[in-house]
């Protein structure tokens, strides 16, 4: 579990230096076309890390289930919106 832990510390803070450099780029005054696809970086990342989060706790809480399956449910369900 602390390795996953460390994972999800490591990949907010990938996502702490993005926003980071999104300040840095609007400062500067970079077009905006850049920032948005930027933003759209930094976006897609929290989603990764919340289903990766979300794939750990589930895995977690249901010892004994196959992971792979779990993992497959969860992905169906994030799919609908």
């Amino acid at each position: 579990m602390e390795e996953k832990q460390d994972l999800f510390v490591v990949r907010m803070k990938r996502i702490a230096g993005q926003v980071e450099g999104l300040i840095k780029m609007y400062q500067a005054q970079r077009p905006c076309e850049e920032i948005i696809q930027q933003l759209l970086a930094v976006k897609s990342a929290f989603s990764k890390a919340a289903v990766a989060l979300l794939k750990e706790k589930a895995c977690r809480q249901l010892r004994g289930k196959n992971k792979e399956e779990i993992a497959r449910i969860i992905d169906g369900i994030l799919k609908v919106k």
